[in-house]
């Protein structure tokens, strides 16, 4: 009973796994916005807007567009935002990061929104309704699981029961895909109707690639795949589209509540029934209508520019951007599956070398004249607060990188054609834009511009001296001038803003500014001559579109999407069409216009919203929120270690109660657990609690009467052992632990350090029986200290291609007389493998025990792989242990199929050589063991309902070493082979 109560409890714990989204492990946190800041909240009908102090206007702007839209946004998902639930649908605005996203957490439900701008290449549409659009949709879609016939779930397990069933019914893909389409059917916008979205399906099934719906939703090791977000738009867009199915959301829902919330493949039902086509027939049917849609465009609009390839064609997916050229070589930004993001010199011969790193959320580099540098913006998060960063400036030579800048919110600097000036985009806390003018010597502000209420400028670009931008508005792109004369603070108008995306400006030709843009759904570069009045003219026309363009002498240079990547190409300037632009008509694109005119209600930004006043917000008051439960015992922070062995004692009979705060600085949990032991009932209590809102983060946990407390004692025979046996009483033992993890990440480069100091207090004693009796605590403290530097993980490598991590630590017990103490320092790095996806992992372990007490007990795991953990506790008797591991892992067999449809999706299997060599001494012996074996696993995209990378294989290690033979004669557990079975879950 017990076991299939702790196997009830795993499969639980797999289908509550979906609890943000975009897909995040249960319980998320995007981090901690700084503990000093105080808070204010503000009310609508339907949200409760939670924002930092000083922005009101901010939250004003944020609560009248979320309520705007709600009602447009539920209108065909069959639920309006929020409407299952009483109470307001917390909102909470994180406005000091530099970076945008947003998301909808569940347990607790909450809409989290990062404030700040796109500000690269951001959608047609102004942030606060982007967001709005996209995150209501997500809010509206969680409905169902809070509504009939769901209802009693929700009284059985809180807020667990819509993350379980968005995992059971809908999934990533389905949630973004849906999303998507509200963007693109409720504005003129929207990424369904920008060129860049779908472009990569355009040249695939131009090339003949035309994927099945699960190749394109779980992508493949090998094979370039655009995220699930694309997938999701073509299977939920598509379908409503092409079939004429405007209420398809709805009608899923409204099935799964027609058949009483047990309907296995819904998704494949209701588009059966809305068809009369299986799922995977009418996907296939969607791709072959957008192919003749682009084939017949691209016939209308032949014939095409000649265009001459530059790079070589890659092993793995690469993509080059942000080209400039200096003198005869040619830098690139090169990102791809197998490399880090990296700016790369391309000399006249073709070479290629690495010239920097690049960081998180960087822009393109920007040349200037004036210094003989590159600059460009790249986001620096705070060291503890991971919701503080900053988009600072930096600039390099080729042998010197440094900062121009610190702690701004400055963003694609654009170095001037005359003189050593610099401009950026500034996006303050408290929202809209501004241009700014720096000193290229020493980064100062030189002069601000505020844009317009509404306005959010993007990118800058010099001509003679004078500054012009690209800035989104309520209306799409346009292009403005920047006034720079004093006094003057007026935006002149070059081009209308209309609902087309305009990228990155190209360095002025002839007196023009040059741009991109997708007017003709394929993205071009246009020319705009500011003070001639002429319309501006389009000089390209290519098949799929291209960017980053460059010109360098008598050549225009640009990189050009193909199956393989997005590689460098050419053409001279004699060739390049030149043709009047009308601005006027922007493109249509597949499926948009459908999809509007099946929108039920049409958004009306106009419409009056009722907003509180503003009213201040308790961090304290709002410490502890219960928001889940479940009639059953769970140890949740036992997750990532959870397996059969461990069932026992990690689930069960019970009762267990979730709590976390609004602001995602306080989590843990609650548990009762009624378990068999010793074949009587055992009764215990246990509770967990973590909060980061202090610069130490802070863990405890508590468990009492998991067994009875114990009495240690020695006990006689040629080796000191130490003995216990029951004090009568229940057991009672805590855990605290405060750290703080500092992050130092920039360039290109992983960097932390992190101090920690770890009590464990018990009622466990020691029983000295020598001179007089005395009963001596067992508490523990432990004292580390673990510092890294360390790449990125390319997408299709197994580890970073280099980096380092080190620890130390001290550990010792109150009862150090009885205990010895030990110290103990680790090592580990990472290497390139053989082949470029290869990776090779390798660390070292050194612990020793101090003088001190009698005996001794394992702090580190200094067994090889393949022995048992009686064996770790073994070497824990001697004074010096060593062990040092090598991983050797390569991806193999790229499969990439479907098995039983939505069951499992199979993307390749996993090798992994490994080798442990364990050494240890003490004054009366040494001796070492080692195992050598290998890991192989399938990895799955996903198995049956679960979202997330999954692998499942078996382990094999061979075991020696010269102590074996002498182990095996004492009865200790070992075996010349080890076979294991290999299960985890990336979550």
């Amino acid at each position: 009973m017990i076991r299939k109560a702790g196997i009830f409890s795993l499969a639980l714990v797999l289908g509550l796994s979906l609890a943000v989204l975009p897909a995040r492990a249960q319980f998320y946190t995007m981090g901690a916005d700084p503990g000093g800041l105080h808070w204010r909240s503000i009310e609508t009908p339907t949200y409760r807007v939670i924002y930092p102090q000083g922005l009101d206007s901010l939250a004003h702007v944020y609560a009248v567009t979320m309520e705007q839209v709600a009602g447009s946004v539920g209108a065909s998902a069959g639920f309006r935002p929020n409407a299952a639930y009483r109470r307001k649908m917390p909102v909470v605005l994180h406005a000091y990061t530099a970076n945008a996203n947003g998301q909808v957490t569940w347990t607790p439900h909450r809409v989290e929104m990062l404030t700040v701008p796109d500000a690269f290449a951001p959608e047609a549409t102004p942030w606060p309704l982007q967001l709005a659009l996209h995150e209501s949709r997500h809010v509206a879609q969680m409905q169902y699981g809070a509504a009939k016939p769901f209802r009693w779930l929700n009284v059985l397990g809180g807020e667990l029961a819509p993350g379980a069933l968005a995992v059971l019914y809908c999934g990533p893909a389905f949630f973004e895909g849906d999303a998507v389409v509200a963007e693109t059917a409720l504005t003129a916008a929207g990424r369904g109707r920008a060129a860049d979205f779908l472009e990569y399906y355009r040249v695939s099934f131009a090339a003949g690639d035309f994927r099945d719906y699960w190749r394109w939703r779980y992508g493949s090791a090998r094979w370039y795949t655009p995220d699930y977000y694309h997938a999701g738009y073509l299977a939920v867009g598509g379908i409503r589209a092409h079939f004429d199915v405007p209420d398809l959301t709805a009608r899923y829902y409204r099935r799964i509540a027609d058949h009483h919330g047990f309907t296995l493949l819904n998704w494949d039902k209701t588009v059966r029934e809305a068809t009369g086509r299986a799922f995977g027939d009418a996907f296939a049917e969607v791709t072959a209508a957008l192919q003749q849609t682009w084939a017949e465009d691209e016939a209308a609009r032949a014939p095409f520019m000649p265009s001459a390839p530059v790079s070589a064609v890659p092993r793995r997916f690469a993509e080059y951007t942000g080209l400039t050229g200096v003198g005869e070589d040619l830098y690139a930004v090169r990102r791809g599956l197998t490399q880090p993001d990296q700016w790369v010199r391309i000399s006249p011969d073709g070479q290629e070398r690495r010239f920097e790193l690049l960081g998180s959320y960087a822009s393109d580099p920007s040349y200037s004249d004036a210094t003989g540098r590159f600059y460009w913006s790249e986001l620096v998060r705070d060291p503890r607060w991971p919701l503080r960063s900053y988009s600072v400036i930096r600039s390099s030579d080729g042998r010197q990188s440094k900062l121009l800048t610190h702690k701004t919110r400055y963003y694609t600097p654009q170095a001037s054609d005359t003189e050593a000036l610099l401009a950026v985009t500034e996006y303050p806390v408290e929202g809209g834009s501004r241009v700014a003018v720096l000193d290229l010597e020493d980064g100062r502000e030189l002069l601000g511009r505020d844009a317009p209420d509404g306005m959010q400028v993007v990118e800058t670009a010099w001509l003679d001296g004078k500054l012009y931008a690209t800035a989104l508005t309520g209306a799409g792109y346009g292009i403005y001038q920047i006034p720079l004369e004093a006094g003057d603070t007026a935006f002149r108008t070059l081009l209308a803003p209309g609902p087309f995306k305009i990228g990155g400006f190209v360095d002025p030709l002839d007196g023009q500014l040059l741009f991109e843009c997708d007017l003709t759904g394929v993205n071009e570069l246009y020319a705009l001559a500011p003070d001639s009045g002429e319309a501006p003219r389009r000089l390209t026309n290519t098949r799929f579109g291209a960017s980053d363009f460059m010109i360098q002498r008598d050549t225009l240079w640009y990189s050009v999407l193909q199956p393989e990547g997005r590689l460098i190409h050419k053409t001279a300037l004699a060739d390049l069409p030149s043709v009047p632009a009308d601005f006027s008509a922007p493109a249509k694109y597949p499926f948009a216009e459908e999809l509007s005119a099946g929108e039920p209600l049409p958004l009306d930004l106009n419409a009056p919203v009722e907003v509180s006043a503003p009213q201040p917000y308790s961090k304290l008051a709002h410490l502890f929120h219960l928001h889940s439960w479940l009639p059953l015992y769970f140890a949740y922070d036992s997750v990532d270690n959870l397996s059969l062995e461990t069932l026992r004692e990690d689930a069960g009979l019970g009762a267990t109660a979730f709590f976390q705060n609004e602001l995602g600085t306080t989590a843990g949990w609650l548990g009762y657990h009624a378990a068999v032991s010793d074949g009587v009932w055992r009764h215990s209590a246990h509770a967990n609690f973590a909060f980061t809102g202090l610069y130490p983060v802070i863990e405890a946990s508590l468990d009492f009467n998991d067994r009875e407390a114990l009495e240690y004692y020695s006990a006689a025979g040629p080796w000191p052992v130490l003995e216990s046996k029951s004090r009568g009483i229940p057991a009672l033992t805590g855990t605290v632990r405060t750290y703080i993890p500092w992050n130092f990440s920039s360039g290109g480069w992983l960097r932390g350090i992190v101090p920690s100091a770890k009590f464990i207090f018990s009622n466990d004693v020691y029983h000295q029986y020598l001179q007089k009796e005395e009963l001596m605590p067992m508490h523990r403290t432990t004292l580390s200290l673990r510092g890294y530097v360390m790449q990125h993980t390319p997408d299709a490598c197994a580890y970073p291609h280099f980096g380092i991590g080190a620890e130390v630590g001290y550990s010792f017990r109150w009862a150090r007389d009885v205990i010895s103490p030990s110290l103990y320092a680790y090592l580990y790095g990472y290497l390139p493998g053989v082949w470029e996806t290869h990776g090779l992992r390798w660390s070292a372990l050194l612990s020793r025990r101090l003088v001190g007490g009698a005996y001794s007990e394992p702090f580190a795991n200094t067994a090889p792989r393949g022995f048992e953990s009686a064996i770790t506790r073994q070497l824990a008797a001697y004074r010096t242990q060593f062990k040092a591991t090598l991983d050797y892992k390569l991806p193999l067999i790229h499969v990439d199929r479907a098995l039983l449809g939505p069951v499992a999706y199979l993307r390749n299997f996993e090798l992994t050589l490994h080798g442990d060599y364990s050494a240890f001494s003490s004054d009366r012996e040494w001796g070492n063991l080692y195992s050598v074996g290998a890991d192989l696993v399938a990895v799955l995209g996903n198995l049956l309902w679960i979202p997330y990378e999954t692998r499942i294989g078996v382990s094999w290690n061979y075991n020696g070493g010269a102590s074996f033979d002498a182990f095996a004669a004492r009865n200790l557990p070992v075996q010349r082979h080890k076979v294991e079975l290999v299960f985890s879950v990336e979550m």
